[in-house]
């Protein structure tokens, strides 16, 4: 059974049931001063959805080790399981939502295969709010707040809300990739998917291109085009961004990992992963694990 089965099917809660122990959810809205990004209240957690708003920022985080700018006026989502990190300094004025799939109503869990918003395909982890956008979107925000911050929150109203403001950042998402699409979007998807689903065992462009009918050298020119990677760049991306997961997440030895990944010998992983990040997969994890050995607690901010 699905998990949005399971929910559809689930009786309706009572209107004054509190979030489930086994739910994750925090809501932290701080819309006056610039605050630093690291004092926000979220719960690192790798099944868990996050989303920050940034009503004004300085300074920069990293998903996926990709640094993006705390920009105006920007939301970003992490998706579960991806790395997200505050650098040194950053701070704003905005929100920080933490939650679970299992807080999202049902209704909502059957729009996101339909969405670009939470979505691990999408082309880029952030929306652009448009100015015009921005009242309905604080209103929206504020609301989730002032629940969250209830001696007892409802969940009943949480997923309520939660789910409305969702769907407005799904139809404004829509809208906002609707102008930009092109007439290879849904190739492009569909081989984002397709690597997605098989990039363990299959790394050839010959085999992408054989499921959409297409030539490889017809795909490789739509991805080429539309992603500036080859067919094999994406997959060999993939391949790398989940050994990095793997790596830090897990405590499986290299060569589990490599098995994992779909590669027969070791050896060549860790060559494979020297070519791609400069550096092996053991240094690369001693490295990180360092980086997560300086302090990051709310207790450490003034030290920033």
């Amino acid at each position: 059974m699905s998990q949005s089965d399971s929910l559809a099917q689930a009786p309706d809660p009572d209107e004054n049931s509190p979030i489930p122990d086994e739910s994750v959810f925090t809501m932290d809205y701080q819309p006056e001063n610039m605050t630093m990004a690291r004092s926000y209240l979220s719960v690192p957690c790798e099944l868990a959805y996050k989303f920050i708003w940034i009503e004004q920022g300085l300074g920069s985080h990293t998903i996926e080790n990709i640094a993006y700018p705390l920009m105006k006026n920007r939301l970003y989502l992490v998706y579960p399981g991806q790395q997200h990190r505050w650098h040194e300094n950053s701070c704003f004025s905005g929100a920080v939502c933490t939650f679970s799939a299992d807080i999202l109503t049902a209704t909502y869990l059957n729009v996101i295969p339909k969405s670009e918003l939470l979505s691990p395909h999408s082309p880029c982890p952030y929306l652009e709010i448009p100015e015009q956008e921005l009242p309905a979107l604080k209103h929206l925000i504020q609301a989730v707040q002032q629940e969250y911050q209830r001696p007892r929150p409802a969940c009943i109203i949480l997923r309520s809300l939660l789910t409305a403001l969702l769907t407005a950042l799904t139809r404004l998402s829509n809208r906002l990739h609707d102008k930009v699409n092109n007439a290879n979007s849904k190739r492009v998807k569909q081989l984002k998917q397709l690597i997605e689903e098989n990039y363990t065992r299959e790394t050839s462009a010959e085999y992408y291109a054989s499921v959409l009918g297409l030539t490889s050298r017809h795909l490789n020119e739509i991805a080429k085009a539309n992603l500036s990677k080859t067919v094999s760049g994406l997959v060999h991306d993939r391949l790398i961004l989940e050994a990095k997961r793997k790596l830090l997440f897990t405590g499986h030895s290299i060569k589990n990992i490599a098995y994992q990944l779909g590669f027969d010998d070791p050896a060549y992983f860790a060559r494979f992963f020297r070519r791609n990040e400069g550096q092996s997969p053991n240094a690369y994890r001693d490295s990180k694990r360092q980086l997560e050995k300086m302090p990051h607690d709310i207790e450490d901010v003034h030290t920033l």
